[in-house]
């Protein structure tokens, strides 16, 4: 009998865990959001310069394409492609912010499982 509800204990600590860390990668994907609706960049502004228009189409497309990839996502396992999309777009994000301030494009760095912030 102590084993079934040790076991039942694990499985609820183990379940919150789950829920918790796809509760951090769905407020990732809205703090992502916020960044973008935030942002000062206007597309119009900028009509002729097409890598930075590319660069901002690739952020606004990471954005998309991390919220289609969270849905149905069980686990931190499964949001692995929510993560890496949005460090896409951070990149592209960070490259956008470059080209206007007129410094190089910033490296790729590898994601790290320590830079989830």
């Amino acid at each position: 009998m102590t084993d079934g509800i040790v076991g039942a204990i694990t499985g609820l600590f183990r379940g919150r865990r789950r829920k918790d860390e796809l509760a951090q990668v769905d407020a990732e994907i809205t703090a992502f959001g916020e960044a973008l609706a935030g942002h000062s960049f206007e597309p119009g502004d900028h009509k002729d310069v097409p890598a930075l228009l590319a660069d901002y189409q690739r952020v606004l497309d990471a954005y998309e394409q991390a919220k289609q990839n969270f849905v149905g996502d069980r686990n931190l396992r499964d949001a692995a492609d929510v993560l890496r999309t949005l460090d896409e777009g951070r990149h592209a994000l960070a490259c956008v912010d470059a080209a206007i301030e007129g410094r190089p494009r910033p490296q790729r760095r590898p994601l790290c499982f320590f830079d989830r912030s």
